[in-house]
């Protein structure tokens, strides 16, 4: 089996530079406007990668439908990211107003057997359809990272790159997976005149900006400190307020 670090090399050229894929909130195509890409050999082989990812997650079929296996390797990278985000809770001061930023896609939830389904192809309104029908399961280890916080009494935010045409059944989905209940849920909005004044860029705010903005209105405006922030993606971290970042393994596609 591919160990992690080697697996997301592979497959992060494989998937992100051979096909691209849009997901969530964000675009991951052949290259970032106005980047050039040099390449000095054949990229990887995709067919290869794709096997690789369904190595990695301990891919199988139940009734013709892929699902992930808890004791693959990815449940165990997850669980060791798990563990070091539970003693960031630990370590925690006395910090005003402690809280946590979770994203959704692939930190709270795993897409991996819809992505599958679709041989890691992306399509925005069937991802909305996956949502609203709440095929996504929830991230065992990143479920017990939110009671944990709770019960030390560190606030729960959801940050995530999903529109709020599907607030409803993300925040209902969410309860029904048995997290606890957020201090807030911070989506992006669908229309310029349903954006909250600190998003300047409305709408139109790329996913890092807006996760980096939001956080700024946590800590600015809402007063609370974040002492932890979980996401799949680097693009989860850029920008302001993220102090102590802890990035999941996620191998299926690339946000910048």
């Amino acid at each position: 089996m591919i160990r992690s670090k080697h697996l997301s090399e592979v497959i992060r050229l494989a998937l992100a530079l051979a096909v691209g894929m849009t997901v969530a909130g964000g675009v991951a195509g052949l290259a970032e406007p106005g980047v050039t890409v040099t390449r000095t050999a054949e990229p990887p082989n995709l067919g290869r990668a794709k096997i690789a990812v369904k190595e990695y997650y301990g891919g199988h079929l139940v009734e013709g439908k892929n699902q992930h296996s808890d004791d693959s390797q990815w449940a165990r990278d997850v669980q060791e990211k798990a563990h070091e985000a539970r003693q960031a809770l630990d370590e925690v001061g006395p910090a005003a107003k402690p809280a946590i930023v979770l994203d959704i896609d692939d930190t709270a939830e795993v897409t991996y057997g819809w992505q599958a389904d679709s041989d890691f192809a992306f399509d925005h309104r069937e991802h909305h359809e996956a949502i609203k029908a709440k095929v996504f399961k929830p991230v065992l280890p990143v479920r017990e990272l939110a009671w944990q916080a709770r019960s030390k009494g560190i606030k729960v935010y959801f940050v995530t790159g999903r529109r709020e045409d599907v607030r409803q059944a993300t925040v209902d989905h969410l309860a029904e997976e048995g997290y606890p209940e957020p201090a807030g849920v911070f989506l992006k909005p669908a229309r310029p005149e349903t954006a909250p004044p600190y998003l300047h860029c409305k709408d139109r705010c790329p996913t890092a900006v807006f996760k980096s903005l939001t956080r700024k209105h946590i800590v600015e405006d809402i007063g609370d400190t974040i002492v932890v922030n979980i996401g799949d993606q680097d693009s989860d971290f850029a920008g302001e307020h993220s102090p102590r970042n802890v990035k999941l393994p996620n191998p299926m596609y690339y946000l910048p």
